[in-house]
């Protein structure tokens, strides 16, 4: 499926308001960290049913805000030289057995 409109929609802003970025900023994908999948999910199911071209990118709450947390830490450090600030990977909480 060719994609135009991605939005990244990360760590948990809710299933409503992941719908309602899918639909008013009319998005392709939305790519977000956890999804109620009674909300969101089902929202996009339906929407594939009647012809829209629309999908649900899910990696994990902490696994999507990884990445901002470890830049946060380059960004704060300079503003409390007197503290020092570290990064510890959360890593994804959820394993394969």
């Amino acid at each position: 499926m060719p994609c135009q409109r991605i939005g990244m929609l990360l760590g948990a802003i809710g299933g409503e308001n992941q719908i309602k970025a899918l639909h008013l900023a009319d998005l392709d994908v939305a790519l977000c960290g956890e999804t109620v999948e009674w909300q969101a999910g089902e929202y996009v199911r339906d929407a594939i049913a009647t012809g829209q071209k629309k999908a649900l990118i899910i990696l994990g709450h902490a696994t999507s805000e990884e990445a901002g947390m470890q830049y946060l830490v380059e960004w704060l450090q300079p503003k409390v030289d007197d503290v020092k600030i570290t990064f510890i990977p959360a890593g994804d909480p959820v394993q394969i057995i």
